[in-house]
């Protein structure tokens, strides 16, 4: 029998992520504080590593698993305003420009990288810039900046969003996006998807333009689906694919293991536009 009858017994995982976590974060004090050699703010070090399984299966196509580790350093004594990152994956593929809201139907590439991350808020828009060392076939170097904002109303909430980026291997480009949300339960919102894309050195043009659900069951259990309409100009601009897909995403203990399963159907031009079936699953070990 426990000594207190109302303490909250936890569990032998959680407590593994609990001391592991604790044991980052003081490694990443101890980092921020040798680097200004004193420290100055009391905030709390909230350094955060990320180990992702990713299982990728296509009809058609070969099964893949394949892990990647995501580092988020934080180190408020050296700058409140500017947050370092060190990755094994392709972020432009995961989660930057176009490929955002696409379905990702086969597995990130290996990208060893490491950038700085300088964040201002000016009025009401995010200002975020981002040089990057990737280690890629050779050292390269990148840049990123995004201006984000939100602006709420009545009946909708408009997210415009504009993305520049350059690149040694694929030059410089462009993003823009304007989702719109229509919330219509306190559960449930309904979003329109109008994304575009240019590439300069490689001449293309991306446009995602289509339709979404989220539906929040509770703090730990959320759905979404969408139908979305990629289009590209190669040879001429025309409809490329599209696909319809649901994800359900479970965190089993907040912020320490998270998974999400998304079946889908794509609709490739390279088939006629013949439905091919597909499945991904992600499994995140957060510290």
């Amino acid at each position: 029998m426990p000594e207190h009858p109302d303490e909250v017994k936890i569990s032998p995982l959680v407590q593994s992520d609990i001391d592991i976590t604790k044991a980052i974060d003081e490694a990443a004090s101890s980092v921020d504080v040798a680097l200004t050699g004193k420290r100055i703010v009391r905030t709390t070090n909230t350094t955060r590593v990320t180990i992702r399984n990713q299982i990728n299966w296509p009809q058609g196509g070969p099964f893949a698993y394949t892990p990647h580790l995501d580092l988020r350093l934080r180190l408020p004594n050296l700058e409140k305003k500017w947050r370092l990152k060190f990755i094994t994956y392709d972020e432009d593929q995961e989660e930057r420009g176009i490929n955002k809201n696409r379905l990702k139907t086969s597995p990130l590439q290996r990208d060893y990288a490491g950038s700085i991350g300088f964040l201002q808020k000016l009025g009401r828009v995010n200002l975020e810039f981002e040089p990057r060392l990737q280690f890629q076939n050779g050292l390269q170097l990148s840049y990123f900046s995004r201006l984000t904002s939100t602006a709420e109303m009545k009946y909708l909430t408009f997210r415009p969003e504009a993305q520049f980026f350059a690149k040694t291997d694929s030059g410089v480009g462009q993003f823009l996006g304007g989702d719109v949300d229509f919330p219509i339960y306190k559960t449930l919102v309904f979003t329109l998807i109008d994304e575009e894309q240019y590439q300069d050195r490689v001449n293309l043009l991306s446009t995602n333009n289509g339709i979404g659900f989220s539906w929040n069951y509770s703090d730990l259990l959320s759905q979404n689906a969408t139908l979305l309409f990629e289009s590209t100009n190669r040879p001429n601009f025309q409809l490329a694919l599209y696909t319809v897909a649901t994800a359900f995403t479970q965190k089993i203990y907040k912020n320490v293991l998270h998974y999400t399963v998304q079946p889908y159907l794509a609709f490739s031009n390279t088939v006629d536009f013949v439905g091919a079936p597909g499945i991904n699953f992600e499994l995140d070990i957060i510290f």
